[in-house]
Protein backbone atom coordinates (compact mmCIF):
# COMPACT_ATOMS: atom_id res chain seq x y z
CA UNK A 1 0.00 0.00 0.00
CA UNK A 2 1.54 3.72 -1.15
CA UNK A 3 1.11 6.29 1.59
CA UNK A 4 -1.44 8.53 -0.69
CA UNK A 5 -3.73 5.37 -1.16
CA UNK A 6 -6.90 6.80 -1.64
CA UNK A 7 -5.54 10.56 -2.44
CA UNK A 8 -7.03 12.49 -5.26
CA UNK A 9 -5.81 15.87 -6.86
CA UNK A 10 -7.87 18.63 -5.46
CA UNK A 11 -7.55 21.78 -2.39
CA UNK A 12 -7.94 20.29 0.53
CA UNK A 13 -8.22 21.26 4.81
CA UNK A 14 -6.72 19.70 7.89
CA UNK A 15 -7.99 21.35 10.79
CA UNK A 16 -5.87 21.05 13.69
CA UNK A 17 -7.59 21.62 17.07
CA UNK A 18 -4.41 23.27 19.01
CA UNK A 19 -6.20 24.45 22.51
CA UNK A 20 -7.66 21.16 22.53
CA UNK A 21 -4.90 19.01 22.48
CA UNK A 22 -3.18 21.37 25.21
CA UNK A 23 -6.13 20.87 27.28
CA UNK A 24 -5.82 17.27 26.65
CA UNK A 25 -2.24 17.56 27.67
CA UNK A 26 -2.68 19.35 31.16
CA UNK A 27 -1.73 22.19 29.59
CA UNK A 28 -3.40 24.99 31.40
CA UNK A 29 -5.15 27.19 29.01
CA UNK A 30 -6.85 30.29 30.35
CA UNK A 31 -10.28 30.77 28.28
CA UNK A 32 -9.19 30.03 24.41
CA UNK A 33 -6.01 29.53 23.46
CA UNK A 34 -4.32 31.86 21.12
CA UNK A 35 -4.31 29.63 18.26
CA UNK A 36 -7.91 27.54 19.30
CA UNK A 37 -8.31 25.87 15.52
CA UNK A 38 -5.92 26.16 13.41
CA UNK A 39 -6.81 25.64 9.40
CA UNK A 40 -4.31 24.21 7.13
CA UNK A 41 -5.37 24.38 3.73
CA UNK A 42 -3.35 22.90 0.59
CA UNK A 43 -3.37 21.53 -3.03
CA UNK A 44 -2.42 18.41 -4.57
CA UNK A 45 -1.61 18.85 -8.21
CA UNK A 46 -0.37 15.56 -8.56
CA UNK A 47 -1.41 12.56 -5.97
CA UNK A 48 1.14 10.19 -7.97
CA UNK A 49 4.03 13.12 -5.96
CA UNK A 50 5.76 12.35 -2.48
CA UNK A 51 3.94 14.32 0.05
CA UNK A 52 3.36 14.34 4.00
CA UNK A 53 1.95 17.33 5.99
CA UNK A 54 5.11 18.45 8.53
CA UNK A 55 3.72 20.88 11.03
CA UNK A 56 5.08 22.11 14.45
CA UNK A 57 2.88 23.75 17.01
CA UNK A 58 2.97 25.32 20.23
CA UNK A 59 1.16 27.24 22.59
CA UNK A 60 2.53 30.51 20.62
CA UNK A 61 2.62 29.72 16.97
CA UNK A 62 3.21 27.23 14.33
CA UNK A 63 4.59 25.78 11.60
CA UNK A 64 3.87 24.27 8.23
CA UNK A 65 5.83 23.11 5.14
CA UNK A 66 5.62 20.63 2.46
CA UNK A 67 7.86 17.77 3.00
CA UNK A 68 9.22 15.87 0.16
Amino acid sequence: MTGGAGIEAGEYEVLLRAGAFYRHGGLIVDGPAFQETIAFRFTIADANEHFHLPFKISPWGMSVWRGR
